[in-house]
């Protein structure tokens, strides 16, 4: 996985447990609130905005910038074997980009959504605040809610950096790629059969990759570790 995966996701944990610290903090000032003033207020609270003054914007823009140097540095990479990266169709490698820029923002709007939601259903079914700040600091706090995107984010920019060399390379017939990475207990057997075939270090046209048991783009499919890179 690369880097600024990791580290986007190590930094909303830990904007996600301030957001929760907050919350648990002005908790006893809702408690006294009435019902019709819980309801008047969850009208104008956006836990999200409040993520976002916590630190959420900037992370976000680190993830961006650390998304277009690997793809800009993959780019470059193709360029040293004569590819002419003018010629690489890179509006549709930002749409990609953007896409799932939008998608991490879209999953922690929604995040902070479900937060409010449970504070403020706690309180006006009443639960005691003590209740409320124990659930949602399991829920919502540090790593809760958001290892399963780490995973599938991790498999997303990989198939983008994949994509990226194939876009790179598209219409070069001649051009061959050598597959890599780790061969260990949880290799598949689709990734072993390719990394041990005879033709792997002299490298596979992209005619002869179609006929493989994996894909360019995709590798081993889901999460898979595995790359084509060109030789």
């Amino acid at each position: 996985m690369s880097s600024f995966v990791d580290k986007y996701y190590d930094d909303l944990a830990d904007v996600k447990t301030k957001l929760v610290e907050k919350v648990n903090r002005l908790l006893p000032r809702l408690e006294t609130l009435s019902d019709s003033e819980l309801i008047e207020l969850s009208r104008s609270l956006d836990f999200f905005e409040e993520a976002k003054r916590l630190g959420y914007d900037k992370i976000a823009k680190d993830f961006e910038r650390g998304l277009n140097k690997e793809v800009a540095d993959t780019l470059k990479k193709a360029g040293t074997f004569g590819v002419d990266i003018a010629g690489v169709n890179l509006e549709s490698l930002q749409l990609i980009m953007d896409l799932e820029l939008d998608s991490l923002v879209s999953q922690n709007r929604e995040l902070s959504k479900q937060l409010k939601k449970e504070v403020f259903r706690g309180l006006l079914t009443g639960e005691s605040i003590n209740e409320i700040s124990t659930r949602i600091e399991t829920e919502f706090s540090g790593n809760a809610r958001i290892t399963q995107s780490r995973v599938a984010t991790g498999d997303a920019v990989s198939k983008l950096f994949r994509t990226t060399t194939q876009k790179a390379f598209e219409g070069d017939e001649e051009q061959r790629f050598r597959y890599i990475g780790p061969n260990d207990n949880k290799t598949r057997e689709i990734c072993r059969e390719v990394l041990g075939n005879s033709q792997n270090n002299k490298g596979f046209t992209f005619a002869e990759i179609e006929k493989l048991p994996v894909t360019f783009t995709e590798a081993g499919k889901y999460n898979c570790r595995h790359e084509f890179v060109p030789v």
